[in-house]
């Protein structure tokens, strides 16, 4: 596992054009990176050991001794969820933004208070924080000198205080405003709006909760909420903008979310955003930058100096990698290739297979979506016919079904409760194609497999061999379809109804069955009667035969090192 830092610095002719000066892309790190955030002043990497390590000035090191889940930065401090759901901080503690009294600490620490029970989820603005609890109640505590707190007040809060309930998703990247979705699907905000970035009728600061004023017939994707701007993803990948005229492409400050015209063509489906600059990923991709970019990174003197780019500019294509972005506070890009089995399913999504809308059409992919409803596929149209669920809200059920994405969507939440699921994160797809590996009844497709050295040189009584010594080792379609190169375009190209091919890959069964294993768990696992050198030269042809998927090689390398050098 690789990660990547690149640095841009843009150039300005007549303020419209965005030009790379530099590209310098460079492994960084060698760990796993799980995931990536910055602050001003120090980048943080969480990797899989679950330790957190940092990247300051030039330096790497390991920050303390605590093992997280995720992590979150503002402006100059961090939060951390663990891994045993305890909430953790370090940085500046000037306005209380650390959720305990006292002076700044560099090693996060656990936060000692009885109301950080049950975290959800977590946001951090600038100097501010949010903490969102399983039973819907909002935690704040920080800065809160543009409201961006609420309560009507501009004093900061520095001892953690319940402000709202009912709460179902929280927004604060980076900058002095706030949005917080209620249960309901209503969208409200606090803070800081000058430059009308938080989309709302209230001119200046806003110290009660206000609606937003949302773009008419979208339901949102995902907000951003940054220092002098906000954006707002359609669940169609439509994208609005609201506030400075430099970070959305609009000839003055826009006072309400409009769509940014750069865009009108192209569907999104990821945008991020730190300080006062902007990115967002297409369907197809591709990476486009904008807004306000440190014009020198890393250096002391002139790393507050900003230039701006009205028109984005596109970075890099993700189609034609495999990659995971992250951005960094000012104009830092880090990428990492990814290593999850769940990007697969991602690709084979994105590849036209799964797209089609009436669950009856969907070919060998129909008894993968009732596994994971549990629900027959006639009981499913017949809840969503009853129901009356348009076709681009079908849409999202399969996109979630084989992706994972879209979790967060109201109208997806809806859908999964009417079809009888409650608890997403107990059918996450990744703990689910662990299960399916398990479930022999449910397997569609077999290999029928041979002994190569029970097999006779003589071709001509070839046939007769194979069929008296084949194995038959029983997989699932959507596996292989995801998975392996090989079976992807044997699908598209021959009858879908096939269910049945014999293996030439000359390996004999037991190879084959801990590499298939290997396609549902990402693990390579051998037993002691295996000789590692021998299994795992025939695991390689297998993974060049079966044209197994990049983010797949990654993990079969990752795993191959381990049983060289021993490691667990």
């Amino acid at each position: 596992m690789s990660f990547y830092l690149g640095y841009f610095k843009p150039l300005s002719k007549e303020n419209i054009e965005f030009h790379e000066e530099t590209q310098t892309m460079k492994p960084i790190y060698n760990k796993a990176v799980l995931q990536y955030a910055s602050n001003i002043h120090t980048h943080f990497f969480l990797c899989s050991d679950r330790y957190l390590y940092s990247f300051y000035y030039g330096r790497f090191s390991k920050v303390g001794s605590l093992q997280f889940q995720s992590i979150k930065t503002g402006g100059s401090f961090f939060l951390g969820k663990t891994i045993d759901n305890k909430l953790a901080s370090c940085g500046s503690n000037h306005n209380g933004q650390l959720g305990s009294s006292g002076l700044d600490f560099s090693i996060p620490q656990i936060i000692k208070n009885s109301k950080f029970s049950d975290v959800r989820d977590y946001a951090c603005g600038f100097s501010h924080a949010w903490v969102l609890l399983k039973n819907k109640e909002l935690i704040g505590f920080g800065k809160n000198s543009s409201g961006q707190l609420g309560a009507g007040s501009t004093e900061s809060v520095k001892d953690p205080t319940v402000f709202y309930e009912d709460v179902e998703r929280i927004f604060a990247n980076h900058g002095y405003g706030t949005m917080l979705q209620k249960t309901n699907g209503t969208i409200y905000c606090l803070g800081a709006n000058d430059a009308g970035m938080l989309s709302t009728s209230q001119e200046g600061n806003v110290k009660y909760l206000n609606e937003v004023i949302v773009p008419k017939n979208t339901m949102m994707k995902d907000i951003i909420v940054g220092r002098q701007h906000s954006l707002y993803l359609s669940d169609k990948g439509k994208l609005y903008g609201s506030g400075e005229a430099t970070e959305i492409l609009m000839n003055q400050n826009c006072k309400k979310f409009e769509e940014i015209p750069f865009f009108q063509d192209k569907v999104i489906i990821q945008i991020y955003s730190t300080h006062r600059n902007s990115l967002a990923i297409s369907e197809l991709g591709k990476i486009y930058l904008w807004g306000g970019f440190a014009s020198k990174v890393y250096s002391k003197k002139n790393s507050s100096e900003l230039s701006k780019t009205l028109r984005p500019y596109c970075f890099k294509n993700l189609a034609q990698g495999n990659w995971d972005i992250y951005f960094g506070y000012f104009s830092e890009i880090f990428i990492a290739e990814r290593n999850d089995i769940g990007t697969d399913f991602v690709t084979l999504f994105r590849s036209g297979l799964l797209t089609d809308s009436k669950l009856q059409d969907i070919p060998f992919y129909r008894s993968f979506l009732e596994l994971r409803i549990g629900k027959n596929i006639n009981e499913i149209q017949s809840i969503l016919n009853t129901n009356s669920i348009p076709r681009d809200q079908i849409e999202i059920l399969l996109r979630w079904a084989y992706s994972d994405q879209g979790s967060n969507n109201f109208k997806l939440k809806k859908i999964l409760r009417l079809l009888g699921i409650q608890d997403l994160t107990k059918n996450t797809l990744l703990i689910f194609l662990k299960k399916l590996y398990k479930d022999d009844d449910s397997k569609d497709f077999k290999l029928l497999v041979f002994d190569d050295d029970d097999i006779d040189e003589n071709q001509e009584d070839l046939q007769k061999q194979e069929e008296a010594n084949f194995e038959e080792i029983f997989v699932h379609k959507i596996i292989l379809a995801a998975r392996c190169g090989l079976f992807r375009e044997m699908f598209k190209s021959l009858n879908q109804e096939i269910n049945q091919v014999k293996d030439y890959s000359k390996k004999s069964p037991e190879t084959l069955k801990i590499f298939i294993k290997f396609l549902y768990t990402d693990r390579i696992e051998l037993t002691a009667d295996d000789d590692p050198e021998l299994v795992l030269e025939e695991l390689s042809d297998c993974k060049e035969y079966y044209q197994l998927s990049e983010n797949s090689i990654i993990n079969f390398e990752i795993n191959k090192q381990k049983i060289q050098y021993g490691l667990k």
